[in-house]
């Protein structure tokens, strides 16, 4: 499992519509007035007709590894008609439940409360989805139940992300042949796209965009390397060389001037066909 949160952004935030939310003998609704993060929350409405009424909020179950824990949590909101009742809340597949079928109380009104449950997937996984539910069980209720920042992830990390992050060196997106070594952050090393063939060994750096670039080998000791574009074949390995002290300019037919003081070049000047001049300070 790579992915931070593994249900898709909409699913994590509701900003878009309700797709992602599956009714269980409930209406839903995209609701602008409420949230816990960014603009918008998912409202559940059961009209207490039945038993069992509520959502669930599925993954596809190519998402799981078998046999690990995960933890599924979510925000939730009630109105002062819906304060204090209690509720189903627990881990779904599309063969039963995973894990105990517990218990919440829903928080007071008007105020967002994080409830999360963890479970140990089996060694064989369900045919089709993983997900959150709530429902009603075996009682008749009429309630008004707000939903945000939805999450299921690996393990029982208790911080929220936005669903579509991935941790870093763990998923690397249309890239081929690429090894990733070092210490990065949470979501470090975070784009490298369009590159094939690369292996990037940053030591204390943070590598940023490396795009449109094939063949290339970046291996920096202290230097930050932040962008190399639509090269082919290069192999970057810099000592800690002061690259602030390069300058270059560009004219119509090249680079025109260039100066670096780490090596004692003062100037070169360069045509469409080659070096014209050059002078080394070091004689």
């Amino acid at each position: 499992m790579a992915a931070l949160n593994l249900l898709t952004a909409n699913q994590s935030s509701w900003e878009t519509n309700t797709t992602g939310a599956t009714t269980v003998g409930s209406h839903v609704y995209q609701d602008t007035t409420e949230a816990w993060t960014g603009a918008a929350s998912l409202k559940t409405v059961t009209d207490g007709t039945g038993e069992y009424q509520g959502v669930e909020i599925e993954c596809p179950v190519a998402s799981f590894i078998a046999s690990e824990q995960i933890t599924l949590s979510s925000y939730f909101l009630t109105d002062a008609t819906s304060a204090g009742k209690v509720v189903r809340f627990y881990c779904q597949s599309d063969t039963g439940s995973i894990g105990s079928v517990g218990n919440i109380t829903l928080p007071s009104a008007g105020v967002w409360t994080r409830f999360s449950v963890t479970v140990t997937l089996g060694a064989t996984l369900p045919a089709s989805w993983i997900g959150i539910r709530w429902d009603t069980g075996g009682a008749y209720q009429a309630l008004n139940v707000w939903m945000d920042g939805c999450q299921i992830e690996a393990g029982t990390l208790g911080t929220w992300y936005l669903g579509g992050w991935v941790s870093a060196a763990d998923t690397l997106a249309s890239i081929g042949g690429m090894t990733v070594a070092g210490t990065v952050g949470v979501v470090g090393a975070a784009t490298l796209g369009g590159v094939s063939g690369m292996t990037v060994t940053p030591a204390d750096a943070v590598v940023a965009t490396l795009g449109g670039t094939s063949g290339m080998t970046v291996t920096p000791a202290d230097a930050g390397i932040t962008t190399f574009a639509s090269l082919g074949g290069m192999t970057i390995t810099p000592a800690p060389i002061n690259a602030a002290t390069v300058t270059a300019s560009d004219g119509a037919s090249g680079i025109v001037a260039a100066t670096d003081s780490a090596v004692g070049l003062v100037s070169a000047t360069v045509s469409a066909v080659g070096i014209v001049t050059a002078s080394d300070a070091r004689g």
